[in-house]
């Protein structure tokens, strides 16, 4: 009978193999990110989801009429971010967003819009000031202004500016939100849009929910040590 052997000493090799090809892959990010003067630390968004109230169109659109419920979603065909500056205490969202009504579906339309925020934000560790308790939960909290504008179809030219209010949970290991974690958003009646013609539409409100999507270098990195691991294991087997 063939039996797979695999000395101790092989496997400790791979092991550390896998774990040096780590440690130099999060020197590099750490080198990268101190050459960022602002400090700034951005996460990939996997998703983002929510509602706006129906809103009034300009006359120029027809007498009385309005979107209906607008329904907001992640163009994922887009590059989205979200991140946070930990030294100078500012916010950072950029993403494209789909927008979906009744009227827009009446028209076969589709418009999309980049959003690009920015704004005081912090991490807010509960029940503490300077030090936290290992395995401690944290609350990520952002005010954020900033907007954009329709750049094709009926409704190009229309610019969204808000004040959103986010905030998110997370774990202890990194002082932004957490992959895979979830941030909720609102825009409490602070928001407007403008039509082009002018038309100025306050107090505009929305509420929904922001998802944090796990690096795509965290991915590459563990693949690759799972697969420095397997190699110098085949190498190192051999039928007794």
């Amino acid at each position: 009978m063939n039996k797979v052997y695999v000395s101790s000493r092989s496997l400790w090799r791979a092991l550390c193999g896998a774990c040096l090809l780590a440690v130099l892959g999060m020197s590099a990010t750490a080198r990268a990110d101190e050459d960022l003067e602002s400090n700034l630390k951005l996460m990939p968004v996997g998703s983002f989801t929510g509602t706006l109230p129906s809103v009034a169109l300009p006359a120029i659109y027809g007498d009385n009429l309005e979107t209906g419920p607008i329904t907001l979603s992640l163009d994922t065909n887009q590059v989205n971010l979200f991140g946070l500056d930990n030294v100078l205490q500012q916010g950072h969202i950029e993403v494209t967003l789909l927008l979906s009504s009744p009227l827009f579906d009446f028209l076969h339309i589709t418009p999309s819009i980049r959003i690009v925020e920015t704004g005081p934000a912090y991490v807010n560790f509960p029940g503490t000031e300077n030090f936290v308790p290992e395995g401690a939960d944290f609350t990520f909290v952002a005010n954020l202004t900033g907007g954009g504008t329709i750049t094709q179809g009926l409704f190009a030219g229309t610019t969204f500016h808000n004040l959103n209010a986010y905030e998110g949970d997370g774990v202890l290991g990194s002082w932004l939100v957490m992959p895979n974690s979830i941030v909720t958003w609102n825009i409490a009646g602070d928001g407007s849009i403008t039509f082009p013609d002018g038309t100025v539409v306050n107090g505009v409100s929305g509420s929904g929910f922001l998802g944090v999507a796990p690096e795509p270098s965290s991915f590459v990195l563990g693949s690759m040590g799972m697969l420095l691991l397997a190699a110098a294991l085949r190498r190192r087997a051999r039928p007794t």
